[in-house]
């Protein structure tokens, strides 16, 4: 659902890099972008917006296009196909078609609870499991 607000904030490119690796945005790199105007007091480096560790530098941005792939490929590869589909499609409503974009938002994301990939993604996580997407890795559907 946040994808119908941030994208048009930051744009499809950073979006894209953002959400589909679910690695933590640090509070310097929002502050830098302008989604945040201000840090708190005693928010270094390692204030974030997300929950998910990465091992990755000290701002936590991938620096190359293979630590980028890295990230991305540690995640649910429908979840990832799911999320830049609908990015693409947020950018494509524009800022006057919001409601369409939150409808949309809101299938997928209701659509993609109901998946093997979410409950197997849900259990693992109950299970303190690093989950191995490759059982889910179709990339004919990439």
């Amino acid at each position: 659902m946040i994808s119908c607000y941030i994208v048009p904030e930051i744009g499809s490119f950073r979006a894209c890099q953002w959400l589909a690796t679910g690695r933590r945005v640090q509070a310097a790199e929002l502050t830098a972008c302008g989604v945040l105007s201000a840090t708190p007091a005693g928010a270094g480096a390692s204030s974030s917006a997300s929950v998910k560790q990465v091992e990755s530098p000290a701002d936590g941005a991938p620096q190359d296009a293979e630590a980028l792939a890295r990230l991305i490929g540690e995640c649910a590869p429908g979840a990832v196909k799911e999320t830049l589909d609908l990015i693409r499609h947020v950018e494509a409503c524009g800022p006057g078609r919001l409601g369409d974009a939150t409808n949309e938002a809101q299938r997928v994301f209701q659509a993609s609870l109901a998946g093997s990939e979410a409950q197997y993604g849900i259990a693992c996580f109950l299970k303190k499991e690093k989950p191995d997407w490759r059982r889910f890795s179709n990339r004919s559907n990439l």
